[in-house]
């Protein structure tokens, strides 16, 4: 019986891992991080996500997304959704499959 236990905690905890670690909320200071480090490095331009929602292996929506420059300059996007590919993601680059922005606001 014991070994009955040990074998369903072996699987379920593993189980459970993967699907907290696939909310979006997790990964948001990781992709803010990526984007800011690797993408955006010496760029002078500086990524906020407000807020992630949704599941990674679906769709992710985001809201509130500030992309600011160092000179003032400031892209407001309201929403967005994104489908990544998390298996190339965790290598520490972000893959994205599909991203849908439906509106931006530029301000100088």
């Amino acid at each position: 019986m014991k070994n009955l236990i040990k074998i369903i905690l072996l699987i379920l905890i593993p189980l459970l891992g993967v699907f907290i670690l696939s909310y979006p909320g997790v990964w948001k200071y990781r992709v803010e991080n990526i984007i800011n480090r690797k993408i955006l490095k010496d760029s002078g331009w500086d990524l906020s996500i407000g807020e992630l929602s949704g599941h990674l292996f679906k769709q992710v929506k985001s809201k509130n997304i500030e992309i600011t420059n160092e000179n003032g300059t400031t892209i407001y996007i309201p929403e967005l959704d994104a489908q990544f590919n998390v298996i190339q993601s965790l290598t520490g680059n972000l893959h994205l499959k599909e991203l849908n922005i439906y509106d931006f606001y530029f301000q100088q």
